[in-house]
């Protein structure tokens, strides 16, 4: 005859040496007892999804600054650096306006900007997805100083699209850019993931105020007036080091599916 114990999660466990065991672990292992020891990797060859600002292999390190204002689910949130969160988040001392799947936008002339706090260097890179340009709208973001350390990019400026790359040299698009993304590679400039011109000369030194989005920074990191983009702004990237022409192609394209 074999003896057992009441136990009180289930049933009871035979005291029979030759069959405790086995009991005990099928037991175990049974429900509702699976789940606590089911393996927590749902799917052996799953990949976690790689973010956009990080397309064509850019290793996270090189990304100093990420924002999707399209996709946020606030102002405030659109704000935040997705890259390094609670670094470089997003200031300003009057703000765009800001709508779910359109972004930031700036229709006071001279006034609405964003303060990304970051100081580039000259053979960084800078990324920007923009709309509803309006005319001589000026500058999207950047920075300028007087002996002419410029790291701006211009979607209308004077009727041509420009982008300011260098100690006093301009790559200028042949017509204005109401809709679309613009970069900065080092001293290449780029139009909607396609290099455009050739590259701009270097100047001694690195930009030595913070790049503003919306508009352009300029002595002191003050608001360059007169220079603010007239439009709405969906994501804007930042990178300490110049990418390849491939690698800008790519961003692009993960940009445009936001």
């Amino acid at each position: 005859m074999t003896e057992s114990i009441a136990r009180p999660w289930r049933g009871s466990v035979p005291l029979n040496p030759r069959t405790a065991l086995s009991d005990l672990i099928a037991r175990v292992f049974s429900a509702p007892f699976a789940k606590v020891f089911s393996s927590p990797i749902a799917s052996p060859g799953a990949v976690a999804a790689i973010p956009w600002y990080l397309s064509g292999g850019i290793a996270a390190a090189n990304c100093i600054a990420a924002y999707d204002a399209k996709n946020a689910a606030s102002q405030a949130a659109s704000y935040k650096n997705l890259a390094n969160p609670g670094t470089y988040d997003l200031t300003t001392a009057k703000a765009p306006s800001w709508s779910a799947g359109t972004g930031w936008t700036n229709a006071l002339y001279g006034a609405q900007y964003l303060n990304t706090g970051i100081y580039a260097g000259q053979h960084w890179t800078m990324i920007v997805r923009f709309s509803d340009g309006t005319a001589d709208s000026k500058n999207l973001c950047g920075t300028v100083t007087t002996i002419g350390k410029w790291f701006t990019i211009s979607p209308n400026y004077g009727g041509s699209a420009r982008l300011y790359a260098g100690g006093g040299y301009i790559i200028v698009f042949t017509s204005k850019i109401d809709t679309g993304t613009m970069a900065i590679s080092g001293h290449q400039g780029y139009l909607n993931g396609v290099a455009d011109g050739a590259p701009c000369s270097d100047y001694t030194g690195d930009p030595e105020w913070m790049l503003f989005i919306g508009a352009m920074s300029t002595t002191n990191n003050t608001l360059s007036y007169g220079t603010s983009f007239i439009g709405s702004i969906q994501a804007a990237a930042i990178y300490n080091i110049s990418l390849s022409s491939t690698v800008i192609g790519l961003l692009t394209t993960a940009m445009a599916t936001l």
